[in-house]
């Protein structure tokens, strides 16, 4: 019986999220209930996954975003309470806004220092690991999709 297409990317990408996330977690400072804070500073931000880059981070820039606009871009509501509350974001917030940690559609979302740091680190993080995947499997299964190599 063959293995589930499903089951096969499932296992994929648990393995490159894993990979992501434990290079992400080497190159930034970050704090977390067990083991405390890395590098000099205590106030680090929390550890976050790969998918606070992919559904938050990557579309958050100096010039800020609005929650409407993040929340149209990521296709998907973000997780802005965890984010401001682990140190990667910044509200200003909109009219009509009453509670900070609750920013309404129209406030403008920026990253805080350690967001832009983790913004930095984690934009070329694909590429490392690709390469790495490449290295380890060899470049033709990595790029090979069904049974054509890619051109």
């Amino acid at each position: 019986m063959l293995t589930p297409l499903a089951t096969l990317l499932s296992h994929a990408l648990a393995a490159y999220t894993i990979e992501f996330d434990n290079e992400f977690e080497h190159r930034m400072p970050h704090r977390t209930t067990d083991h405390g804070s890395t590098g000099e500073r205590a106030n680090s931000p929390w550890l976050v996954s790969m998918a606070m880059w992919c559904n938050c981070m990557r579309f958050v820039d100096a010039q800020g975003v609005t929650a409407e606009e993040l929340e149209r871009l990521t296709r998907t509501p973000s997780n802005l309470p965890g984010m401001l509350r682990w140190g990667y974001l910044a509200v200003q917030p909109g009219p009509g806004d009453r509670d900070p940690k609750r920013p309404g559609r129209q406030a403008v979302l920026r990253p805080t220092r350690a967001g832009e740091h983790a913004r930095q680190i984690w934009a070329p993080l694909f590429d490392t690991i690709d390469t790495r995947w490449r290295e380890r499997f060899g470049a033709g299964r990595v790029t090979e999709r069904q049974g054509h190599r890619a051109a």
